[in-house]
């Protein structure tokens, strides 16, 4: 993988700099402006920069058809991280919760507009995997196609990449790093914070 390169001031910056513990502040500082004016010399609107730190294991050994990133109109850009996840069955209860089929597991029909963003109103409704899996749900006597975020196909590969590791005696058990929350834990949805272009701290 080359690595990208700023000149500002003169002495080149590598993405290297960013990692934690290495580099100066002024050196992130800089290569982050450098990405940022490139970006906006290429017709980028908005543009933000984070380090991949937050990602622990990711890119350095995770396999590049599944770490892509993505664009959604009217939402900006994100990244798309494919993560398999062993699920030990320990005994008839686990057994049982991990047999549920996708018409067994339901979703909130959520207005992204409102319901997410604002974290205002109630679902629309609920809908089943195995109803959204048809291509089309009907919200409010209209029939709405669906898409899935991810890619059914790919998180199969995985799965089977995860199956033969684990068959092969080389992916082992370690500590929780930390708890899921439960379904009473009172977590909810982080309203976003709605900042027009041009706002200090929106570039």
């Amino acid at each position: 993988m080359q690595q990208a390169k700023g000149t500002s001031g003169g002495n080149p910056v590598t993405p290297g700099d960013m990692e934690d513990g290495r580099g100066s502040g002024m050196n992130r500082n800089r290569l982050t402006a450098e990405v940022k004016k490139h970006a906006k010399a290429l017709g980028a609107d908005l543009v933000g920069v984070a380090p991949m730190s937050r990602f622990e294991g990711a890119p350095k050994q995770m396999d590049p058809r599944y770490v892509v990133g993505v664009s959604f109109y009217g939402y900006g850009v994100s990244l798309a991280v494919g993560l398999g996840t062993a699920i030990p069955v320990l005994d008839e209860e686990i057994a049982f919760q991990t047999s549920v089929s996708d018409a067994d597991i339901t979703a909130p029909i959520i207005d992204y507009s409102r319901n997410y963003g604002l974290n205002e109103g109630a679902p629309l409704g609920n809908v089943s995997y195995a109803d959204l899996k048809t291509g089309s749900i009907e919200i409010e006597g209209r029939q709405v196609p669906t898409t899935p975020l991810s890619s059914y196909v790919r998180a199969k590969e995985i799965a089977e990449k995860l199956k033969g590791q684990v068959a092969a005696g080389q992916f082992v058990l370690s500590e929780p790093v930390a708890p899921l929350p439960s379904a009473d834990s009172g977590q909810g949805f982080k309203p976003l914070k709605y900042r027009p272009v041009g706002e200090e701290g929106c570039e």
